[in-house]
């Protein structure tokens, strides 16, 4: 009986030793299981990433060939495709890209014949106003020469007759009036070609020493003498010419036949600066210099006020030639009476 006891001991100790054994089997394998799943799980992790690998980074000395900028324009979406995805990507890109810059090509080019067609407009005009103005100088040059050559014309063959300034009395002077002359205004003569006549010494002396007559006879013939000679060439004048007397002669031819022609060249403040003037005159004008002496009268408005008057000339065509060629000088003229 004891020994049955003390076997079924010994068996109830084998059963916890070996059931402890198993339990402990049991944990080593699950430990084991976890560790496999664990290993299988990082190894299936791994060829995952290695498969989502950049491809282009693994393999970059084999697909060197490849365009940098084709590789550069697909790195973004390079995870999972392969390199001939990545090559039409790249085409499509490059392309895409191809076309802005034709756009823009196109624009520009449209933008410069724009240009080129504003800038011939521009050239055309220009063109035209050159045309236009090679014309003008033209047709002045052509009137330049006709007026220097009419201008010739005029200072070789002076018509006394066409002058807007005849030999006139002094304006500022107060004119004699003349029957006589008045009448003859209207007589067909010529200016230019009145030829003054003076009683000479002869016939006075003659009319004075008349021994069959008294005072008043003298003096009746010297009168007679006077009037017979200024008769005389009045009817000579309206005989040589049939042209109408110009409207602007003013003044007695009668006095006209006893006195001599003077020019007169204006008023100057001084003395000395008419003196310059004759001068001047003198330079420009040697004729008029030589032929003719100056007057330096006082007007007496302003003091040392000075006219000069050039004289003088018993012609009076010899007054109007000298005022003309200075008035052709733009030099200031006028014809008057010669200061006794």
């Amino acid at each position: 009986m004891a020994d049955r006891t003390g076997a079924t001991s010994v068996l109830k100790a084998d059963k916890r030793e070996f059931g402890a054994r198993g339990d402990m089997s049991l944990r080593a394998s699950s430990v084991y299981l976890f560790w496999l799943v664990v290993s299988m799980g990082s190894l299936v992790l791994a060829a995952i990433s290695y498969i989502t690998t950049d491809i282009g980074d693994r393999f970059a000395e084999e697909f060197a060939g490849i365009d940098a900028r084709t590789t550069a324009s697909v790195v973004p979406i390079t995870r999972g495709i392969t390199v001939a995805q990545r090559v039409e990507q790249a085409v499509a890109v490059d392309q895409q890209q191809q076309r802005r810059q034709l756009d823009d090509l196109t624009r520009v080019l449209y933008r410069l014949r724009g240009e080129q067609a504003s800038l011939t407009n521009r050239v055309s005009e220009i063109d035209a106003l050159v045309t236009q103005n090679r014309n003008r100088t033209t047709a002045l040059e052509e009137r330049v020469t006709e007026g220097f050559a009419q201008l010739r014309t005029d200072v070789s063959v002076v018509n006394v007759s066409k002058l807007s300034f005849p030999p006139n009395l002094d304006p500022e002077a107060t004119p004699v009036s003349d029957p006589r002359g008045e009448a003859l205004k209207n007589a067909a003569i010529v200016p230019h070609t009145v030829k003054t006549e003076r009683l000479s010494t002869e016939t006075e002396a003659s009319a004075l020493s008349n021994p069959e007559s008294g005072t008043g006879d003298n003096a009746t013939a010297v009168g007679k003498s006077a009037s017979s000679s200024y008769a005389k060439s009045v009817r000579t004048v309206a005989t040589r010419s049939d042209a109408p007397v110009d409207p602007t002669v003013v003044g007695s031819i009668g006095l006209a036949a006893s006195t001599q022609f003077a020019i007169d060249l204006g008023v100057n403040p001084t003395v000395e600066r008419a003196q310059d003037l004759w001068a001047s005159i003198g330079k420009s004008h040697p004729g008029i210099h030589q032929s003719a002496s100056p007057r330096y009268l006082p007007t007496g408005n302003q003091e040392g006020e000075t006219r000069l008057v050039v004289g003088p000339y018993v012609d009076a065509n010899d007054a109007i030639k000298a005022c003309v060629a200075l008035r052709l000088a733009k030099s200031f003229c006028k014809t008057t009476l010669f200061p006794n």
